[in-house]
């Protein structure tokens, strides 16, 4: 017997393809949102059992990407962010007491 619980939504009077997935043998909670209107897709996954939060967001309509991990276990929290259109690539890294930015412009 399985202890999964799949639900799966779609909207399409906006263009949305919504879809969320909990499993709770892991215990895991899965949430995907892909909104067709806007050409994004947004992408959450927390996993308590790790401690850790998960997003991911991609905008190509920018086009952007961002991706952020909060990893709470290890008591840190880190930032990706690669805007394509400016060719930039940003990193940055806030740990408890020290704070870390990295920005760097790409060659074409």
């Amino acid at each position: 017997m399985s202890t999964r619980l799949y639900i799966t939504v779609q909207d399409t009077s906006q263009s949305r393809l919504c879809i969320t997935v909990q499993d709770t043998s892991q215990p895991q909670l899965c949430i995907t949102v892909q909104d067709k209107s806007q050409s994004r897709l947004f992408i959450t996954v927390h996993d308590s059992s790790q401690s850790r939060l998960c997003i991911t967001v991609h905008d190509s309509s920018l086009p952007r990407l961002c991706i952020i991990v909060q990893d709470k276990s290890q008591s840190r929290l880190c930032i990706t962010v690669q805007d394509k259109s400016q060719s930039r690539y940003r990193i940055s890294l806030c740990l408890p007491c020290v704070t870390v930015e990295i920005a760097s412009h790409l060659g074409s």
